[in-house]
């Protein structure tokens, strides 16, 4: 399976890149994909066979740390993180960084966690949805959290969820939302309707599928996406389809590239996405998907969902699952004046989704060195 790094952590290193930043990616996880590690990027890797051995040398040259970060982390179930952790420590030590950021409350942060432990560096994590309701492992996701120098959350509602559920101080935890940053705009609408996203339940699939039906005019959909069948909450797209008899309105173009991604974006008539709560509980930040549709000026329609109404406005929005109000937003939105739609949407945008909050995530940064 095709990886790389995600398309939003790819296109955030380059802004940073950008601004002048001297930047080392460490993933746990890097295979072949359309977005690789940036040219101007530095890229440390682990080889997973070699970390148990290389462990003596660690504590040869430190012993009181190494057998005090042992204990905790054979007492947390975190034992793989921290020895991760010891080796990506010297890589960056050798490349003299200064901050540790890491993406994702999962293993990635636990990683970080140690590191700062070991290097004694600043800790910085921006946190996404999946970690606050599905993590590897929630106690130590808590004291992590409270060891990290600061909290960055993508949207207010994540913020609040962070503050209620693992009690982190509303001081600590600063909203820096990500961005879209399309280089292209749309030129003639097709009458098409695009959903970009994994596919699994949160992401409204059945909801779309069902509203489509329901119109007088025949409409088809673009699915952009693909799951894994044994991952929780994953939806089999094309079933679905070919149950509620839509399959013949339907075009699957799987996981796409970015540049073929911008000409979908281009050529839509709509962009839907009708995210719900899945049955494991599982839910949105706010999808960059989404921020990317508005940035092209294209109508979006989704739900009133997580922290999406904070950057959809509430007369494109329709409750989660509710496919018959979200069949009649889709005809409603269509007669609206295309060009005041495109104002609309790239106002927002522009006004507080766009790369700026690189430079305030860099900004953020130097405040707690």
């Amino acid at each position: 399976m095709k990886s790389g790094l995600a398309a939003f952590n790819y296109k955030e290193v380059q802004e940073l890149i950008n601004l002048g930043v001297d930047i080392t990616v460490f993933p746990t996880k890097y295979n072949e994909g359309p977005y690789m590690v940036p040219e101007g990027a530095g890229l440390e890797r682990y080889n997973k066979p070699l970390i148990p051995p290389k462990q003596l040398g660690y504590f040869v040259t430190h012993p009181v740390l190494y057998s005090k970060l042992l204990k905790e982390a054979t007492s947390t179930h975190t034992l793989l993180d921290m020895m991760i952790a010891w080796d990506f420590a010297f890589k960056a030590k050798k490349h003299g960084l200064n901050h540790i950021h890491c993406h994702h409350g999962d293993h990635k942060f636990f990683i970080g966690y140690y590191m700062k432990k070991i290097l004694g560096l600043p800790l910085t994590v921006t946190i996404h949805s999946h970690s606050l309701w599905i993590n590897p492992n929630e106690e130590f996701f808590r004291r992590a959290l409270n060891y990290a120098d600061g909290v960055v959350s993508i949207s207010e509602y994540n913020k609040k969820v962070l503050n209620k559920k693992f009690g982190v101080s509303s001081d600590k935890v600063k909203v820096i939302r990500l961005f879209a940053d399309p280089e292209m705009i749309s030129k003639k609408p097709t009458k098409k309707i695009l959903i970009v996203g994994q596919f699994a339940e949160r992401k409204g699939h059945e909801t779309l599928f069902k509203a489509v039906k329901e119109l007088d005019e025949k409409v088809t959909i673009w699915v952009v996406g693909g799951g894994t069948w044994d991952k929780e909450g994953y939806v089999d797209v094309e079933q679905l389809a070919e149950q509620l008899e839509i399959r013949d309105q339907i075009v699957f173009f799987g996981k796409v590239s970015d540049e073929v991604l911008k000409e979908l974006y281009e050529k839509c008539d709509l962009f839907c996405l009708p995210s719900q709560i899945g049955s494991d509980d599982n839910r949105e930040g706010i999808p960059v998907t989404l921020m990317e549709a508005m940035a092209y000026g294209k109508p979006v329609i989704s739900t009133k969902h997580a922290g999406i109404p904070e950057l959809v406005p509430d007369d494109w929005l329709v409750e989660e699952g509710d496919w018959k109000a979200l069949a009649g937003r889709i005809e409603d939105i269509q007669r609206i004046e295309v060009n005041q739609i495109k104002r609309k949407s790239k106002e927002i945008i522009s006004n507080n989704y766009s790369s700026k909050n690189v430079k305030k995530l860099l900004a953020y940064f130097f405040e707690k060195r």
